[in-house]
């Protein structure tokens, strides 16, 4: 009987849980996969005690992971340099690797190097992405009669965690980020997370399944969800709407002779109010959704835990299986579609968007906006604003019509020149 000698790098909260679902599920995969399956070593940082599985070993530097007896890498550790090191020379020794690191795979995405040519075993990452959702298989094995056109998502948890909290309880920023950092959601350093540096990673990845397009993290327009007042929640209620951390990646179809098209690619992380009729809307704290928009499917929504040990050993799991069963192969293991839409990217992407400006109350500023909206080519959709309270800190609102960031971007920064602004003007789009 085939033997999985595994070496699991890691055994923080996800690592244990692989460790306790292959105890509690062992029989049951054991006999569907006709195999032995064995965690040997398991790769630790320091030599506390720990209670591991029986007949596995703690191991204290990654090459010991990199041994004959040992067949499959599952890499738990995070970061990037170790978790890297270790993940090219597995692939270099022929074993199959096994990832939750969206960073790395979000990196190797668009560097298919030499590793991933010569190895001949398998590499799956279903747990890098949405942890428990299973978007990667699905876009890898349940979309090839059908074409992809949108894919939007909330892709971290810890973030709609805190925006969840901010409207339903009124909470500030720093406040919510403050429980959220109790509760084990947000690090210490919350960069990664309300930055949105945690969804970019994870965005790429989808758009590379998705359409079949390599892009790097730093061509995608980012903003994170630090600048967000309980303001932008009272108006954005007024819109009938919330405000939601979003990954969005649409292919709009640009027609250049009666048989030729390409498609314009616009692709954003950015927090976005989001009408209360859209599904994603009513996704709350540290719940995560992918909703895939195709032609023959239309839209389909996929939503469960983003993070967690259960629900992201759960994918690790999976992964096992699929690995052992060989539909992981590494040198397809980030898709078949290879640009097969006839892609342009397009940075300077189009939207209807939301501007909160922060001001000191006086005479001819509606004047002063629309003279800059007018030279920036940008028509007004609307204007909003609640009773004054303070004069000297007042807050209003203006919803564009569709244009384009760039002028969003110039609008906003010579706002901010005028003496009765207080600051740079936030904006967003809208969904």
């Amino acid at each position: 009987m085939k033997v999985i000698n595994i070496g699991l790098a890691g055994y923080g909260t996800v690592g244990s849980h692989v460790c306790k679902i292959l105890e509690n599920r062992r029989k049951y995969l054991e006999n569907t996969l006709d195999c032995k399956i064995r965690i040997r070593k398991i790769l630790v940082k320091n030599k506390k005690d720990r209670k591991i599985p029986k007949n596995s070993e703690l191991v204290y530097d990654y090459k010991e992971l990199l041994t004959d007896d040992i067949n499959c890498i599952i890499e738990l550790i995070g970061g990037q340099h170790t978790a890297d090191s270790l993940i090219m020379d597995a692939l270099y020794h022929n074993k199959s690797v096994i990832t939750a690191n969206k960073k790395l795979v979000s990196y190797y995405m668009t560097h298919m190097n030499e590793p991933f040519l010569i190895n001949t075993s398998q590499f799956a990452f279903e747990a890098a992405v949405a942890g428990g959702i299973p978007i990667i298989k699905s876009l890898k094995t349940d979309y090839e009669g059908d074409n992809i056109h949108k894919c939007i998502g909330i892709l971290n948890g810890t973030t709609n965690f805190m925006l969840s909290n901010m409207e339903k309880n009124n909470m500030s920023y720093e406040n919510v980020l403050q429980i959220a950092q109790e509760k084990g959601f947000a690090e210490a350093d919350p960069t990664a997370d309300v930055g949105g540096f945690d969804a970019l990673a994870k965005l790429t990845i989808l758009i590379r399944l998705s359409f079949g397009y390599i892009m790097s993290e730093d061509s995608i327009p980012i903003k994170g969800i630090e600048n967000i007042t309980s303001d932008d929640f009272s108006y954005a209620k007024t819109l009938n709407s919330t405000i939601k951390l979003l990954g969005v990646a649409k292919l709009n179809e640009i027609k250049e002779t009666d048989q030729d098209f390409k498609h314009e690619l616009i692709a954003y992380v950015m927090p976005a109010i989001v009408s209360k009729d859209n599904v994603i809307a009513n996704i709350s704290d540290a719940t995560n959704i992918v909703n895939i928009g195709s032609d023959n499917l239309g839209d389909t929504y996929y939503v469960g835990q983003g993070a967690g040990g259960y629900p992201t050993a759960n994918s690790v799991i999976n992964d096992l299986v699929s690995v052992i069963q060989e539909q992981s192969p590494t040198n397809t293991s980030f898709g078949n579609k290879n640009n097969q839409y006839n892609i342009v990217y397009n940075k300077d992407f189009s939207s209807k968007f939301y501007i909160r400006i922060n001001m000191c109350d006086t005479v001819g500023i509606i004047s002063n906006i629309g003279d800059i909206c007018r030279i920036n080519n940008i028509s007004i959709y609307s204007i909003l604003q609640n009773p004054i309270e303070d004069p000297n800190n007042c807050v209003f609102i203006v919803v564009t019509d569709t244009c384009k960031l760039s002028h969003i971007q110039k609008c906003t920064r010579e706002i901010s020149y005028l003496n009765w602004c207080l600051n740079t003007p936030f904006f967003m789009p809208i969904l």
